[in-house]
């Protein structure tokens, strides 16, 4: 089996005896930890919108049992191929949201 080496656009290619390992590797691992860092910065605040979204009512699915999905016209207008007209508004259920408040108070 033959071995191979991925090499960077930004690292030199250069293979055998006198091939430098230590600063390439530094260099390596510190845009990893970057990388890393930044995927972690990004999915920490798009958490904090989505909870925020959902404490305020708005649904981005299929809304849980017991509750209905009101249709409300989108607060920011927008061209109706990029985003639909309508959005839905968690509101209790008339008939469902009633059961579901007597079980919840076992």
């Amino acid at each position: 089996m033959r071995s191979s080496s991925a090499c960077a656009a930004d690292e030199p290619i250069v293979t055998g005896k006198r091939a430098k390992k230590a600063t390439p590797t530094l260099t390596r691992r510190v845009k990893q930890a970057v990388a890393e860092w930044y995927v972690l910065h990004m999915l920490e605040p798009s958490w904090d919108g989505f909870v925020e979204h959902t404490q305020r009512g708005w649904n981005t699915g299929k809304p849980p049992y017991g509750y209905m999905a009101e249709k409300v016209a989108h607060p920011v207008p927008v061209d109706d191929h990029v985003f639909p007209r309508l959005v839905g508004h968690v509101v209790p259920h008339l008939v469902d949201g009633q059961v579901a408040v007597l079980r919840g108070r076992r």
